[in-house]
């Protein structure tokens, strides 16, 4: 009984090229009943540029690679600068995956990437942790309020504020389970 409005599906690049017409079909059907998909861990797997034009895709995932050596490499700047300004043509979001510092999370915002995860925020959680950190916390219900203070957005599911690994990098909008914040 899971409204799937509630439900982001995580795919890697690897999954769309093995058979690129049975993940559209698979992603169109996710979509069609109100899931998100995410592409995970973009930029290191062998998608094309053409191929995000095809595939109805809600949120690509910066990997953590390129957030890694964000505040000291330029071409890791420009990489990212270019991935964030091919998102938003194709009205992606953009999640940056793998923010550990502060200086990371600033450079990210620089660039123009508003969404991010990463230990920065909150460790990795154990199912059971996660499941706990749930009833200690503060739950969000629907789609639209806001617990803490904090606006949750259009896209709120059931989650936890404060607690697990995934966030927006300013505000907060509690997504599957995770919370997301602004960077």
């Amino acid at each position: 009984n899971l409204d799937p409005c509630l439900i982001d599906l995580e795919l890697t690049e690897s999954c769309l090229i093995e058979d690129e017409a049975a993940a559209i079909a698979l992603i169109t059907q996710f979509r069609q009943l109100g899931a998100q998909v995410h592409l995970d861990d973009f930029g290191t797997g062998y998608s094309s540029l053409s191929q995000l034009g095809r595939i109805p895709l809600d949120v690509i995932k910066l990997d953590r690679s390129f957030v890694r050596s964000i505040n000291a490499d330029t071409k890791a700047q420009a990489l990212v600068r270019s991935m964030v300004a091919v998102a938003q043509e194709l009205n992606f979001k953009v999640v940056a995956e793998g923010i550990e510092t502060e200086e990371q999370r600033q450079h990210l915002l620089d660039l123009g990437v508003r969404k991010g995860q990463g230990f920065l925020f909150s460790p990795g959680l154990l199912a059971d942790d996660f499941a706990q950190r749930l009833l200690e916390t503060e739950l969000v219900l629907s789609g639209r309020g806001s617990t803490r203070g904090q606006d949750v957005g259009d896209h709120a599911v059931v989650g936890a504020v404060g607690g697990a690994s995934h966030h927006e990098i300013e505000g907060g909008d509690v997504q599957a389970g995770l919370v997301l914040r602004d960077i």
